[in-house]
C-alpha cells in the first residue's frame, strides 16, 4: 500500500510537469490555487493557510542490517495570523504548524545507522509542532515569542543544508542526540527573545521545558524511573522541576543579501555561534556504558557550535544561482555524552539546469564522533567498540512545477551504528514534495 501511495504521488507530480513553461494549474504557486479568490482575500485580512506533503521511498541496497526499503510520508499544515492586518495590533502574530508523519523506519529495520537517513521519519500520529504568539517591538528590531517551539526551527540552522534528507544535516547530533531537547517531531513549551541590532546581525536566547516526552527522551538522571509518556500528539504540557530546563543562545551575522536589482552584489557570508545548557543531572557515560547500577553523575550538560556559510561563486547576471559552501561543528563534554563532536560540510549549486535556483545539486559529508570514553568502557567489559559514523549524501532537487519538486537521493553510510560490525550501507531513494 505504501509503495502504491508513493507511486501515485510521484506519478501525478511527473504528469503535471507540463513541460517547459507550465500553464495553469501547473503554473500556479500551489496545487489548490487561490480557492476561487478566497485565499488572497483571507491573506489581506491577515489569515494565511499553508500545507505540503512529502513522500519518499528509500532502499538500502547493501550493508547495514539487511537489504530492503521503506516508504515514509509527512503531511504538514500551517496557519498564520497577522494581528496587525486583522486587529491593528502592530507586530503581533500567531503561528501554528501541525504534522502527520507516517510510514516505516528504514534506519531501524535496514541500515542500523545513528544519524537517521530520513529526516521525516517519526512516530505515526497527528501532532502539533509549533503554536506560538509573537510580539515585535523597538521598530521591529526585537521580538518575544511564547508557546510550543522546536529548537531545530530557530537554532543551529544551516540554510544551505536544508535540501539534504539525512537528519543530521538538520540540528546537530551533538545537541539533539545527547540532550532531551525539543526537536522534530517533539517540541516543547518555551519562550524566545530575539534582538537585531542591525539588518545583518542578531542575538537570540530561549528557554524550554527540560523534557517534553520522557518516553522518547530518556530521563538522563541516574536512577530515574522509566516513562511511557510519548507525548504522541505533542499537546501534553507538564513542567516538572526534576526534568530541569533547556536554554539556547545564538549570535549571528551575515553580509547583506542581494535583491533583484543587485545582480553584481558581493558574495554573501553567514556566521553563527551558539550553545545549549541543560540543568538536569547527567550520568557518567563510562559508568552507563559499563552498566553500573549507581553511575556517577554531573550537574548540567552543554554543547557549543559554530556555522559558516559562504557563497563561492554566483552566475553572472543572476541573484540566486551559484555555488555555496557550508561547514558546521558542534562539541559536547566527552564525560557525559555519547557524541563528543559532530561536523557537517558540503557544497550546493542552485540553478544548475533551471534558472532562478529552481533546482539544486548538493553534496554533503557528515562525521559523528562517539566519545572515546564509550570505546574505553566497552573494551573494559569485552564488547564491540564504537568510534564514529560518517555519511556522504548526494542529492538533486528539481522543480517540476511551482508547487511540486522531485528529488533523487544517494547516501553512503560508513560504520553504521558507529562500528565496523555492520557493512557500509548504500541507500538510494526518491522524494516528492507537493505544496497545496
Amino acid at each position: 500500500m505504501r509503495k502504491l501511495l508513493f507511486i501515485l504521488v510521484t506519478g501525478a507530480a511527473i504528469h503535471c510537469a507540463c513541460g517547459g513553461e507550465p500553464e495553469a494549474p501547473c503554473g500556479q504557486d500551489t496545487l489548490t490555487g487561490t480557492w476561487g479568490g478566497l485565499r488572497p482575500r483571507l491573506a489581506e485580512q491577515g489569515l494565511t493557510f499553508s500545507g505540503s506533503y512529502i513522500g519518499e521511498y528509500l532502499v538500502n541496497t547493501r550493508g547495514g542490517l539487511r537489504r530492503g526499503g521503506e516508504y515514509s510520508g509527512l503531511l504538514e499544515l500551517g496557519f498564520d495570523v497577522d494581528f496587525e492586518k486583522l486587529a491593528c495590533l502592530h507586530g503581533a502574530s500567531l503561528h501554528i504548524t501541525s504534522y502527520y508523519p507516517h510510514g516505516g523506519n528504514i534506519a531501524q529495520k535496514f541500515t542500523g545507522d545513528l544519524g537517521d537517513v530520513s529526516n521525516i521519519e517519526a512516530y505515526d500520529s497527528f501532532r502539533v509542532y509549533e503554536a506560538w504568539l509573537e510580539q515585535k517591538f523597538l521598530n521591529d528590531r526585537a521580538a518575544i515569542r511564547v508557546g510550543l517551539m522546536g529548537v531545530d526551527i530557530d537554532f543551529a540552522v544551516i540554510e544551505t543544508s536544508a535540501i539534504f534528507n539525512n537528519s543530521s544535516f538538520g540540528a546537530p547530533a551533538a545537541v539533539t542526540l545527547n540532550l532531551p531537547i525539543p526537536s522534530y517531531p517533539v517540541s516543547a513549551l518555551g519562550a524566545l527573545l530575539r534582538i537585531e541590532p542591525s539588518k545583518n546581525s542578531y542575538f537570540q536566547i530561549a528557554a524550554y521545558d527540560g523534557n517534553p516526552a520522557p518516553g522518547i527522551f530518556e530521563d538522563p538522571t541516574p536512577g530515574a524511573a522509566t516513562s511511557n509518556d510519548l507525548n504522541k500528539h505533542n499537546t501534553r504540557i507538564a513542567l516538572r522541576h526534576d526534568e530541569g530546563a533547556m536554554f539556547m543562545a545564538e549570535i549571528g551575522w551575515r553580509t547583506p543579501k542581494p535583491d533583484c536589482h543587485e545582480k553584481n552584489a558581493p558574495l554573501a557570508t553567514s556566521l553563527k555561534l551558539g550553545g545549549s545548557w541543560h540543568t538536569d543531572r547527567f550520568a557518567d557515560i563510562r559508568d552507563t556504558t559499563r552498566g553500573l547500577p549507581r553511575p556517577r553523575s554531573y550537574r548540567g550538560n552543554a554543547a557549543i557550535y559554530f556555522i559558516v556559510e559562504q557563497d563561492v561563486w554566483r552566475e553572472p547576471g543572476t541573484v540566486n544561482d551559484g555555488l555555496t559552501a557550508f561547514f558546521r561543528a558542534a562539541f559536547a563534554p566527552a564525560d557525559r555524552n555519547f557524541f563528543s563532536t559532530t561536523a557537517e560540510t558540503g557544497l550546493a549549486y542552485r540553478g544548475i539546469f533551471q534558472s532562478d535556483a529552481r533546482d539544486t545539486l548538493a553534496l554533503g559529508f557528515e562525521f559523528l564522533d562517539i566519545s572515546p570514553r564509550v570505546a574505553a568502557a566497552q573494551r573494559s567489559i569485552g564488547v564491540r567498540t564504537q568510534d564514529y559514523e560518517a555519511i556522504i549524501e548526494l542529492t538533486y532537487q528539481r522543480a517540476l512545477t511551482p508547487w511540486c519538486s522531485i528529488q533523487p537521493d544517494i547516501q553512503y553510510v560508513i560504520h553504521p551504528g558507529g562500528s565496523s560490525e555492520l557493512g557500509n550501507a548504500l541507500v538510494v531513494g526518491l522524494r516528492t514534495t507537493i505544496t497545496f
